[in-house]
């Protein structure tokens, strides 16, 4: 378990369950926590079985962030593999809740739960928004054409839409059942809280990469380089946005008549990039 991290529940979680007891829920809030907690722990394992070291989980009320060390050495396949490994525990989980269904039909109704909850944290997850797996998946396919910073940023935004439709699909549903969907209303608004902090953190998380680098290179002893050209004047925040993990850079900026104007380390690049 120590190499899973440490395990923490999330403020929004917590309120959640608040919600669900006030308002009469029953002793499904369990079933819930364990379904997260198991999503979260998919993530973890396929993170260790890949080489990566799990710092923390913590679990919130549609999944759960898990803090990983060594994504700086992963492809961005590695990266959005263990992004789906949460919806595939779900998916298993809630496969094996149908089958269970049929040999023990005495817990039908309590099975029957777990085949509903898993089936929300799968289809959730799923959401093209960042951070939700979905849009971590996305985000790491991206990577290749927009780049870390870019694609990190394009997939929270579209993570702060998805939260704001939510939440307005819970205020709208007082017209179709008499009353607020707070469970809706709720979930959107952690959404949209997630998204936010994901895309200010953005150079936070660039900067974190580069030092997980740093401290691959005094692992292995060396670190592979590499040099792009781009031309004189482009501003440090796009250079940045298009710079791929794996490697240390060294940008070349080169005038109309491709002559060297000037050179850069990546490291330089950081600071005035990430006030842009």
């Amino acid at each position: 378990m120590a190499a899973l991290g440490r395990v923490r529940l999330s403020p929004w979680l917590v309120a959640m369950a608040a919600v669900h007891i006030l308002l009469g829920g029953g002793p499904e809030i369990v079933l819930g926590l364990g379904c997260v907690f198991l999503h979260e722990m998919g993530h973890a394992a396929a993170a260790v079985a890949m080489g990566a070291g799990v710092e923390s989980v913590e679990i919130a009320p549609f999944g759960g962030v898990a803090r990983l060390r060594g994504l700086e050495r992963m492809s961005p396949l590695r990266a959005a593999g263990i992004a789906l490994a949460g919806p595939l525990t779900s998916l298993l989980l809630a496969a094996a809740c149908g089958a269970l269904a049929y040999a023990l039909p005495g817990q039908a109704v309590l099975l029957a739960q777990g085949i509903r909850l898993n089936g929300t944290l799968l289809l959730f997850n799923l959401l093209p928004a960042y951070p939700m797996d979905g849009g971590r998946v996305l985000c790491a396919l991206m990577q290749r054409r927009a780049g870390y910073v870019r694609a990190q940023r394009i997939t929270a935004g579209m993570g702060l839409g998805i939260g704001i439709l939510t939440m307005l699909a819970g205020v709208i549903s007082v017209r179709y059942v008499g009353k607020v969907n707070l469970t809706l209303l709720l979930a959107g608004g952690y959404l949209c809280a997630a998204a936010g902090r994901a895309r200010r953190e953005t150079p936070y998380s660039y900067l974190q990469m580069l030092l997980g680098r740093e401290r691959e290179l005094d692992r292995r002893r060396m670190l592979p380089v590499r040099t792009v050209a781009v031309r004189a004047g482009t501003a440090d925040a796009e250079v940045l946005a298009h710079l791929q993990p794996g490697a240390l850079y060294r940008v070349v900026y080169l005038d109309g008549e491709m002559r060297v104007r000037q050179e850069k380390w990546e490291s330089e690049l950081l600071h005035g990039g990430a006030d842009q």
